[in-house]
C-alpha cells in the first residue's frame, strides 16, 4: 500500500516507480547515489544506492534491466560519493570484488603504495554501459570525503548521521 511505503519503506538498495508526483530517494554517506529516468513521460524513474557491495553485485545494472527502458532513452544522474582520490582499498577488497566481477585493475590506481578504487567510473563503464555518454550526467559527482564544503562521509565521520538524501520525482 502506498501510504505504508511512504511512512515505513523497506530496507533496499533502490526504488522504482511509474507514479507521478511521488518523490523517491536513497540515502548515502560515501556510497554512490544513482538516479535513473526514462525520457518517456509515462516511463519509470528509479533511485539506486550503489556502494562497493552493490556495485560488486551489479545493483545499478539490475535496476536498469528492471526498468525495461532502452538505454538510448534512459538518463542517469550520479551524485556525490567517495571518489578515487580517497577510496582506499586493500587486497581483500580487490580479491573479493575480482572474484565476482573479474579484473578490476582499470578502476584501481596506486599512490604511495596504496590502492584506490574508482567506484563512479566502474558504475559508468560497467553498470551503465548501455547508455550513451550524453545520457550519463556527472555534474553532481564530488568526493564526500574531501570536498569543500564538507559533505556527509562515513569514512571521515565514522557515522551515517547525517546522510545525503538524493531524490527524484516524475512531474
Amino acid at each position: 500500500h502506498a501510504d505504508t511505503l511512504r511512512t515505513k519503506p523497506p530496507d533496499a538498495d533502490g526504488v522504482m516507480t511509474f507514479q507521478s508526483k511521488l518523490p523517491i530517494c536513497v540515502f548515502s554517506a560515501d556510497c554512490l547515489p544513482v538516479l535513473l529516468a526514462s525520457q518517456d513521460s509515462e516511463g519509470p524513474i528509479a533511485a539506486v544506492h550503489s556502494g562497493w557491495r552493490g556495485a560488486k553485485l551489479g545493483v545499478v545494472a539490475e535496476a536498469v534491466r528492471m526498468m525495461g527502458v532502452e538505454g538510448s532513452k534512459l538518463h542517469a544522474i550520479l551524485g556525490p560519493s567517495l571518489m578515487s582520490c580517497c577510496f582506499e582499498v586493500r587486497a581483500d577488497f580487490i580479491s573479493e570484488f575480482t572474484a565476482d566481477r573479474g579484473d578490476i585493475s582499470p578502476y584501481l590506481c596506486q599512490r604511495q603504495e596504496k590502492q584506490f578504487f574508482d567506484l563512479s567510473r566502474f558504475v559508468i563503464e560497467q553498470e551503465l554501459k548501455g547508455l550513451p555518454p550524453e545520457n550519463i550526467h556527472t555534474e553532481f559527482l564530488q568526493c564526500t570525503y574531501c570536498s569543500k564544503p564538507e559533505l556527509p562521509s562515513y569514512r571521515r565521520n565514522k557515522s551515517t548521521d547525517p546522510r545525503i538524501r538524493t531524490w527524484i520525482t516524475k512531474l
